[in-house]
């Protein structure tokens, strides 16, 4: 049976520009670019215990790409907190604005002038802290001028005014357009199974896939099992969701199609992800917190890698009438107390 715990990924491409989501941890940053161009650089640099300050750096593709910086912490602060290696900087008198809530602090810069001058301040330093003694929250810079030169890289940016880390003479225009993201078709409508339907639909597909399920030891005694579901796809095909694992804050399912009528083979459902990790090879076959809706014909999966949800996998997919088709998918393999919010979109579709 595979393993909840979602490992760090390893890259499938890295292009000059992105077509294809990048993925890569360097020292303590991780970066991220999704499949139209836009790009993350996010500083995570504690794994367990301290008070982290986290870095979210996020530039959209094209010429007039978008960008924001974020820090954030588990309380508040205000600019005169920042400190540059342990000094005041003129980071401070950048113009933050303050967007944190009761949940915790945050300033954020948008004007991508202070941007640049914010990467000016820190390209070459050693840690961003605020605090001090026990109520300090730190930042490590290591990797973080590597991390920016792969954004500028990726998007087409070396060389160019707009660069962040290598910048030259090139003007904003040259800089290449973002990708076109893919269009997903309205979803199939299709009459809904009775329960009856439903029940004789799972119940077959435990028949037929008993030597399967056996191999993924599944645990099927445990009483506590979320119930097994079953929807209708279309008019002659059903999804057959099994659960097969219940751990301390998330399950685990199976997925199958089957003709509605029940006459066919079961297939067991393996879905596209845009990336691999140390635990599939660019798959899916195994539904973590799955759910369908038949309304939208999605289906969806997210993976927590560890209860606090700072690290994991989510994904959906969209039936067009004959397969699923990749909708959306964020990833974060590093575990270092962020939330799920924070974990990086590596690919998405029109409109989502």
């Amino acid at each position: 049976m595979r393993r909840l715990l979602i490992p760090i990924a390893f890259v499938l491409a890295w292009p000059a520009m992105a077509a294809q989501p990048l993925y890569r941890e360097i020292k303590d940053f991780v970066v991220a670019c999704d499949n139209g161009g836009a790009c993350r650089a996010l500083g995570l640099a504690q794994e367990d215990g301290g008070n982290p300050l986290l870095l979210d750096l996020h530039r959209d593709a094209g010429p007039s790409g978008k960008a924001t910086l974020r820090l954030s912490a588990a309380r508040r602060f205000a600019a005169r907190d920042l400190r540059v290696d342990g000094k005041t900087s003129t980071v401070s008198a950048l113009p933050w604005r303050d967007a944190g809530d009761a949940n915790g602090g945050a300033l954020e810069l948008q004007d991508p002038n202070a941007i640049a001058k914010f990467v000016d301040l820190a390209r070459n330093a050693g840690a961003i802290t605020i605090g001090r003694g026990q109520d300090s929250a730190n930042l490590s810079l290591s990797g973080f001028s590597a991390a920016l030169l792969l954004v500028d890289e990726t998007q087409g940016r070396i060389g160019n005014e707009t660069a962040w880390l290598r910048r030259g003479a090139k003007p904003a225009s040259a800089v290449p357009a973002a990708g076109a993201l893919p269009a997903l078709p309205p979803p199939p409508k299709s009459a809904a199974l009775s329960r009856a339907q439903a029940t004789s639909l799972i119940a077959a597909v435990r028949r037929q896939q008993s030597k399967l399920i056996a191999g993924e030891e599944c645990d099927t005694s445990n009483p506590d099992l979320s119930p097994d579901s079953a929807y209708a796809l279309s008019g002659d095909e059903a999804l057959v969701l099994l659960n097969c694992f219940n751990g301390a804050y998330q399950s685990a399912s199976l997925g199958f199609r089957i003709d509605r009528a029940g006459r066919g083979p079961a297939r067991r459902l393996v879905l596209q992800a845009p990336i691999r990790t140390g635990d599939n090879d660019g798959r899916i076959d195994y539904f973590t917190n799955a759910d369908y809706d038949p309304a939208s014909a999605t289906l969806s999966h997210a993976a927590k890698g560890r209860g606090l949800g700072d690290c994991g996998e989510a994904a959906s997919w969209r039936f067009d009438g004959r397969e699923f088709r990749l909708a959306s998918y964020a990833y974060l393999g590093r575990c270092s107390g962020a939330d799920p919010g924070d974990w990086p979109t590596l690919f998405r579709s029109a409109g989502r």
